[in-house]
């Protein structure tokens, strides 16, 4: 099974992340905020990361550059238009969760 970091500062958000991604069969493992999530994959293997975009902790630029660097990244915003570094690909909080887990599938078929 596919584990997958999902960071939100929102737990209503992390809650539902992790629901849908476990029941799309992936392994979610949560974090509260840039600071947790850190600490988290430098203690366990990951394939892929869902995160928020603003959250306490971090500059959203400088985190999604750290994470972007390790793993492939999805950024799931209410925002229109954030800034982000290259190769993270962007979802809306308003659009169908199974735009997000479709991508994710793909992606993690990829590295296979």
């Amino acid at each position: 099974m596919k584990k997958v970091l999902v960071v939100d500062d929102r737990p209503d958000t992390l809650f539902c992340h992790e629901r849908i991604l476990s029941s799309a069969g992936f392994d979610p493992i949560t974090a509260d905020d840039p600071v947790d999530a850190l600490i988290v994959l430098a203690k366990d293997k990951f394939h892929a990361i869902l995160t928020d975009y603003s959250m306490p902790g971090a500059t959203p630029e400088y985190f999604l550059a750290l994470l972007a660097s390790k793993l492939p990244v999805l950024l799931v915003t209410s925002l229109r238009n954030p800034t982000v570094p290259p190769g993270i690909e962007i979802f809306y909080k308003w659009e169908h969760h199974n735009r997000f887990i479709s991508r994710l599938k793909f992606l993690l078929a990829e590295s296979v």
